[in-house]
């Protein structure tokens, strides 16, 4: 999302209401400045009150759009669905990047698989490890949708973040800059370490026609490290936004993985080198 920086401001003031409501009254501001914060505490406390009320029912009808996926063989449409994988949890165990290196695991569930092209595409839940679910504000915020496309061969770690999103930790003295202006001021890129060989494997993958291709859809990061070209940025919900994230993020990785030319298989193929520490670019 272009314009994503200016909603996580709006959402960072609402939740800053009661401090900064305290702190206009205590300095003696105008009296409109501190009624906007007070009225923005309410609507604070409102909102929350109304999601706790709200999600146990969320709840309830999130598992029974699900459990009519179950049905019929485990298959809706052309996406296979299984209610849970064990194994691609272990795989994605440490993938160096948001939410997998908690370090502690996590459950895999509600996972549907298609193909696009010649490239397998999925989509799940993912819950980490300790985390509520989504009966508790706090649970909810460590459930997420995720969306990935499986490699040939193993590749080293390339990230891309939106730079417009908060929070978008990449490895320093990794930054790459490709010869896409627009490309350039919207997102940021970072490979395994600082060198040539590094930031010529990154040019190699994202060549020109990928990055218009991600311009396009605008994804909020993406991952490849190992086996796996993963997306994150996504919010869990019904099976119908499952399936939507499948035809539209899950359809750009797989042209990602089918787009990467074959000298970079065949020069990086094997070289499953990980970031090495993470602060701000």
């Amino acid at each position: 999302m272009r314009f994503g920086w200016l909603l996580e401001a709006g959402v960072l003031l609402v939740f800053a209401s009661p401090i900064l409501w305290a702190l206009s009254a205590a300095a003696g501001l105008p009296p409109a400045i501190t009624a906007t914060f007070m009225w923005l505490t309410v609507a604070l406390v409102v909102v929350v009150l109304a999601s706790m009320t709200a999600l146990p029912f969320l709840t309830r009808s999130h598992r029974r759009g699900w459990g009519a996926y179950a049905t019929g063989a485990g298959r809706s449409g052309d996406a296979v669905y299984l209610g849970s994988d064990p194994g691609l949890a272990t795989d994605l165990h440490r993938f160096p990047t948001y939410p997998f290196d908690a370090g502690e695991g996590g459950e895999v569930t509600d996972v549907l698989r298609t193909t696009s092209g010649d490239v397998s595409i999925a989509t799940f839940t993912y819950r980490r490890a300790g985390a509520r679910g989504w009966r508790s504000l706090a649970g909810a915020a460590d459930t997420f949708q995720i969306v990935l496309a499986e490699l040939p061969v193993a590749l080293p770690y390339l990230a891309v973040r939106a730079a417009a999103e908060l929070g978008n930790a990449l490895p320093a003295g990794t930054g790459v800059r490709l010869e896409y202006g627009e490309f350039n001021r919207r997102y940021r890129i970072a490979t395994y370490d600082g060198s040539s060989v590094a930031r010529k494997y990154a040019v190699d993958v994202l060549t020109p026609r990928t990055a218009q291709r991600l311009l396009s859809v605008e994804p909020k990061d993406i991952t490849i490290y190992g086996r796996y070209v993963v997306c994150t940025g996504h919010f869990p919900g019904p099976p119908r936004t499952a399936v939507r994230l499948l035809e539209s993020y899950g359809a750009v990785l797989a042209e990602l993985v089918d787009r990467i030319p074959g000298h970079v298989y065949a020069t990086y193929g094997g070289m499953v080198e990980r970031p090495r520490g993470l602060l701000d670019l």
